[in-house]
């Protein structure tokens, strides 16, 4: 595997993209505020 520097509106953007959330983690629930936390911290991810 070959590292490469992107975006993260490339790396979450496109039709090529398939995100697996593995077994272990599915039964996982996010609050509302870790989603939020998360939302926040892409956000500022790309307007950096």
């Amino acid at each position: 595997m070959k590292a490469t520097e992107t975006t993260v509106l490339k790396f979450i953007g496109g039709e090529d993209k398939v995100f697996i959330i593995p077994p272990f983690q599915r039964n996982y629930e996010w609050s509302e505020e870790q989603c939020k936390e998360l939302f926040n911290d892409i956000k500022n991810a790309l307007f950096r």
